[in-house]
């Protein structure tokens, strides 16, 4: 994530699934229009099924507030205020990746001490990628999802899958780089027109919720509040 004001962890971010998303999500679509019907499974890129629901969500300019990022926050236990880091979303629909996005960062603590963390910093990031059409979803779901698990940057570790009211989902944690201090959860999803990825980072020393704990909040929890919060905001 270039866009981060922290250069400390500017390094760490530039692997997580959003910055994926976009590039990957540039490529599908680009592609789906080279090789309409045989990429990632797309259909005819003339079938604007979902065009006018994907515009109105892009028009949305309250991203935190619709995708209710700072609601995951209380419930991961994060302490104080979140600060705003990024809340954007393009005006109208291309087929270049149209990303509504919402970061908020808290200053990590000692959770015993109550003590803030010298340069400790706490961030959830939401990104929400609405498409055309259905399978133009599905394409970058499959795709993004591959960079996720065994093979992953980051999140290397299955946790649970998701169902209803998702088409699909998938969550996981990184018990490769994660450590008593860190705490990492990350989730996947797709319904109907568009595709979501969640990602958490909980620093602090000797804090709760643990991360397992973190991605249980992400599958019974943020992930039905967050579809909600997006399918009743569709007319």
């Amino acid at each position: 994530m270039n866009d981060l004001a922290r250069p400390r962890k500017k390094v760490v971010r530039l692997v997580l699934a959003p910055a994926i998303l976009v590039v990957l999500g540039t490529v599908v679509a680009l592609l789906s229009g080279v090789f309409p019907g045989s990429l990632f499974g797309l259909g005819a890129s003339g079938d604007d099924e979902y065009l006018e629901q994907a515009e109105e969500v892009l028009s949305w300019t309250d991203a935190c507030n619709a995708l209710r990022v700072a609601e995951f926050g209380e419930l991961a236990g994060l302490p104080g205020e979140p600060e705003t880091v990024v809340e954007s979303s393009p005006t109208s629909y291309t087929d270049f990746g149209p990303t509504m996005k919402c970061i908020i960062e808290y200053d990590a603590i000692d959770c015993e001490t109550s003590e803030p963390e010298i340069n400790g910093t706490s961030w959830i990031e939401v990104v929400v990628t609405p498409w055309r059409t259905g399978d133009l979803a599905l394409g970058q779901y499959e795709a993004v999802l591959g960079g996720y698990g065994d093979s992953g940057d980051r999140y290397d570790t299955h946790f649970d899958s998701l169902s209803v009211p998702w088409g699909e989902g998938e969550v996981f944690v990184s018990q490769r780089l994660s450590d008593i201090d860190i705490r990492n959860a990350a989730a996947v999803a797709i319904s109907d027109f568009y595709v979501v990825e969640i990602g958490i980072e909980a620093e602090g020393k000797n804090c709760t919720p643990s991360m397992e704990e973190l991605a249980n909040l992400l599958t019974d929890e943020y992930m039905p509040m967050l579809h909600d919060s997006i399918e009743s905001r569709i007319s």
